[in-house]
C-alpha cells in the first residue's frame, strides 16, 4: 500500500478541512430577478414556524384523541372523569388540550343539530393556567370556574353563586344591601330636591349670590349712574340692590313684563306722574289761553257790560299779546315736563333692559349646567329606585329561603367556630352546586336547559408551578370537581415520581392516562419538517366534520371480550379503582384497533396490575429481535400463563409480532411510557 501520510485523511475521518489557499474562490450563484419570474398566486411561505397550539405539531392528535373526546361528551359517561395528558415539556400537552376543546365543541354543535345523539349538546370547556392561579387553590379554581361560566351561562353562574351561600347570611346581607340602597336613594332624593330648588332660585343666585356674573359686573361698573337714576325717583337705599330687583321683575315676566316696566317707567314711578299731570295742566292752560284770545270779542263785551269790569276789559284788550306769550310759555312748559319724563324713563329703561339682557345671557349659560345636573339626579334617582325594588325582591326571596331552614339546636349553634376558611367553603359549595346543576342538565335535552350539561376543566402548565403549589392545586381539584365535571391534567409524570405522597395524590387520581408523546411519535415527522420549511408541501390537519349520530364507544362488547376481561381481572388489579380504569382504558383503546384486541387487553391489564416479573417477561418478548420468535411467557409466572391462555381462547393463537403491534396502542394509555 502506498504511503499517503495525512494527505487524504479528510476522506476517511470526518471533520473540518483546511481550505486550499491556491483554490479558486467559490462562485456565488446569481440571485433571481423578481421581475423576470412570473408572480405566483400561492400564499407566501412562512419564514418562521410558530409553536402555538394549533400549529403543525398537532397533526395526528385529533384522530388519536377522538375516542377520549367522545367519552367525555358521551351522555352515558359517569362523572367525574379525570384524564391525564402526560408527557415531558414540549411533548404537545397544551396542543392536545386545545385539540380536545375543538373536538368537544364540534361534537356539542353537531349534537344540538340532531335528535337522538348520544353526545351532550352543551359542554363548557375551561382552560386554566396553573401558573397564573393566585391565593388559595380552591378559591382560585372556583373563581376561574365562575368567570368562565358567567361568560357563557350567566344565569346558571348567578344561581350557583346564590345556592353556595348560607341562606341566613345571604338574607342578612341582602337586607343590609337594601338598607344601603335606600340610604343612597334618600340621599339622591335630597340632592334632587336641592337641584330643583337651585333651578328655581337660579335668577336670584346669579343676581345676588354669584360673584363675577355679567349682570353683577355691569351693575358695579354703572353703580354711580344707577344711583343717580334711581335717586331721581326717590330711591335712597342700596341702588344696586334695587336695580337688581327691577331687573329680576322684568326677567321673570318676559316680554309682557318688559312692556309693563316701560309703561311704569313713564307713568308709575315717583315724579313721573307729577310731570305728566303738570304737562297736561300746562297744555290745557295753553289751549284755554288760545281759546280766550280767539274769543276775546265775546268775553270782552261781557266785561264792558259790567260797570266794575270795564277798566279791566280795556286793559286786557290793550295787552292781549301777553296772553299769546303766556300760551306759548304754557306749551313750552308742557313739552318740557314731557321731555323730562321721557328722559328720566329712558335712562332707567336703558339700564334695566341692558341688565335684563345680561341676566338672560347668564341664565342661558348657567341653566345648561343646572339642567344637566338636575337631569342627572333624576336619572340617578330612577336607577336607584329600580335598584331598591330589585334589592327588596331579592331580600324577600332570601328571607323566605332562610325562613324555611330548621332552627339550630344547642349542639350546632356554635359550629361556625370550627368552620375553617369561609371563602374556601363557599368555593367548594359553588363548585359542587355547578356540578350538580350540570349533572341534572345532562339528563335533559340540550334545548330545554340553560346550563352546561358537562363541564370540562383543563388544568395546564402545572410543570411551570412549584411542585408544592402544583400538588396543592391537584389536591383541591381532586376534592372539589366531582359529579358533572371532567378534568384534564396536563403534567409530566416524572416530575412527581420522586415523591410517593405526590404520586398518590395526583397520578392515582387520573382514570385515563394519555401519553401525548406516544401520539406525537406516530406522526409523520418528514411531513412536519416540510410543513415547517415551506408550509405548502406539508400536510394539512384533518378538517372532517364531527359526526354526532353514533359513537364508537357504543359498539357493544362481544361475549368473548366480556369473558376475556373477566379472566384478566386477577392480573389487572385487586381494587375497584384499578379494575374500572382497566375496563375504561380498554373501551377507549379498542376504538382505534379493530384486530388483536385480546393482546391489547392483556397489555392493558399488565400495565394496570402486573408484577415486575410479569412485565419484564412481556418486555423481553416485545424486543424487536424476538418478534419473529414463538411467543413464550412461561417465565412470567402462572398468572401470566393463565392470562395468555384466556387471550388465545378469545382471539386465537397469537405470536410475539401480534403482541408487539398491540403494544403500540397500549403505550398510549399508561402512566410510564
Amino acid at each position: 500500500m502506498a504511503e499517503i501520510g495525512f494527505r487524504d485523511s479528510g476522506k476517511m475521518f470526518p471533520g473540518p478541512r483546511v481550505p486550499d489557499r491556491n483554490a479558486a474562490p467559490p462562485s456565488t450563484p446569481p440571485l433571481p430577478d423578481p421581475a423576470a419570474e412570473p408572480a405566483s398566486d400561492l400564499p407566501q411561505a412562512s419564514v418562521f414556524a410558530s409553536d402555538h397550539p394549533g400549529s403543525a405539531d398537532a397533526l395526528g392528535f385529533e384522530a388519536a384523541l377522538r375516542p377520549l373526546a367522545e367519552m367525555i361528551a358521551h351522555s352515558g359517561a359517569e362523572t367525574p372523569i379525570s384524564a391525564g395528558l402526560l408527557g415531558r415539556a414540549g411533548a404537545g400537552k397544551t396542543a392536545a388540550a386545545h385539540i380536545l376543546a375543538g373536538s368537544l365543541a364540534a361534537l356539542g354543535t353537531a349534537a344540538r343539530a340532531i335528535t337522538g345523539s348520544p353526545f351532550l349538546g352543551k359542554i363548557l370547556f375551561l382552560h386554566i393556567d396553573a401558573a397564573q392561579l393566585d391565593g388559595d387553590p380552591a378559591t382560585a379554581l372556583a373563581g376561574a370556574l365562575y368567570t368562565g361560566l358567567a361568560a357563557e351561562f350567566p344565569a346558571a353562574a348567578a344561581e350557583a353563586m346564590q345556592s353556595s351561600r348560607d341562606p341566613r347570611i345571604e338574607a342578612r346581607e341582602a337586607f343590609e344591601r337594601l338598607d344601603a340602597g335606600r340610604r343612597k336613594l334618600e340621599a339622591e332624593r335630597s340632592a334632587l330636591e336641592e337641584a330643583d330648588a337651585r333651578r328655581a332660585r337660579l335668577t336670584d343666585t346669579i343676581l345676588y349670590e354669584a360673584a363675577g356674573s355679567q349682570i353683577d359686573a355691569y351693575a358695579n361698573a354703572k353703580r354711580q349712574r344707577i344711583k343717580n337714576s334711581l335717586a331721581a325717583f326717590g330711591v335712597q337705599d342700596d341702588p344696586v340692590l334695587r336695580y337688581k330687583d327691577m331687573v329680576r321683575s322684568v326677567a321673570e315676566t318676559g316680554d309682557s313684563g318688559r312692556f309693563g316696566f316701560v309703561l311704569r317707567a313713564f307713568s308709575a314711578l315717583k315724579g313721573q306722574t307729577g310731570l305728566l299731570v303738570t304737562a297736561a295742566l300746562l297744555l290745557l292752560a295753553g289751549i284755554g289761553l288760545g281759546t280766550a284770545v280767539t274769543e276775546q270779542t265775546t268775553w270782552l263785551g261781557w266785561m264792558r257790560a259790567n260797570d266794575g269790569l270795564g277798566a279791566a276789559a280795556a286793559w286786557l284788550e290793550t295787552h292781549m299779546n301777553w296772553l299769546l306769550t303766556l300760551r306759548q310759555v304754557m306749551f313750552v312748559g308742557a313739552a318740557f315736563a314731557v321731555a323730562v319724563n321721557i328722559w328720566r324713563a329712558l335712562r332707567l329703561i336703558q339700564l334695566v333692559l341692558r341688565g335684563d339682557s345680561l341676566l338672560r345671557a347668564d341664565l342661558s349659560a348657567r341653566r345648561r349646567d343646572v339642567d344637566g345636573r338636575y337631569a342627572h339626579h333624576v336619572r340617578r334617582m330612577e336607577a336607584l329606585a329600580a335598584e331598591c325594588d330589585a334589592l327588596a325582591r331579592r331580600a324577600a326571596q332570601a328571607e323566605q329561603r332562610a325562613g324555611g331552614l330548621p332552627a339550630l339546636d344547642a349542639a350546632t349553634a356554635d359550629a361556625s367556630a370550627f368552620s375553617g376558611d369561609p371563602a374556601r367553603q363557599q368555593a367548594q359549595r359553588f363548585i359542587a352546586s355547578v356540578g350538580a346543576a350540570a349533572n341534572k342538565a345532562a339528563r335533559l335535552p340540550a334545548g330545554a336547559v340553560k346550563a352546561p350539561q358537562r363541564i370540562v376543566i383543563s388544568i395546564d402548565n402545572l410543570d411551570a408551578a412549584p411542585q408544592a403549589r402544583a400538588r396543592a392545586i391537584l389536591h383541591s381539584a381532586r376534592g372539589m370537581f366531582a359529579q358533572g365535571y371532567a378534568v384534564l391534567i396536563a403534567a409530566d409524570p416524572e416530575r412527581y415520581a420522586e415523591d410517593s405522597e405526590t404520586k398518590d395524590s395526583c397520578l392515582d387520581w387520573i382514570q385515563i392516562p394519555v401519553q401525548v408523546g406516544e401520539i406525537a411519535a406516530q406522526v409523520d415527522m418528514a411531513a412536519l419538517v416540510r410543513s415547517a420549511l415551506g408550509g405548502r408541501d406539508g400536510p394539512e390537519p384533518p378538517a372532517s366534520a364531527a359526526d354526532a349520530r353514533l359513537s364508537r364507544l357504543d359498539e357493544p362488547l362481544s361475549e368473548a371480550e366480556k369473558l376475556l376481561l373477566e379472566d384478566l381481572a386477577p392480573i389487572a388489579g385487586h381494587s375497584a379503582r384499578s379494575l374500572k380504569r382497566f375496563v375504561n382504558l380498554y373501551r377507549l383503546a379498542r376504538c382505534r384497533r379493530e384486530s388483536d384486541r385480546g393482546a391489547l387487553a392483556l397489555l392493558l391489564a399488565l400495565d394496570a396490575g402486573g408484577t415486575p416479573a410479569e412485565k419484564a417477561a412481556v418486555e423481553d418478548t416485545l424486543s424487536p429481535l424476538k418478534t419473529s420468535s414463538p411467543l413464550d411467557l412461561s417465565r412470567g409466572g402462572p398468572r401470566l400463563a393463565s392470562a395468555l391462555s384466556a387471550v388465545k381462547s378469545a382471539q386465537g393463537d397469537i405470536g410475539a409480532d401480534t403482541l408487539y403491534k398491540a403494544a403500540a396502542a397500549a403505550r398510549m394509555f399508561t402512566f410510564k411510557p
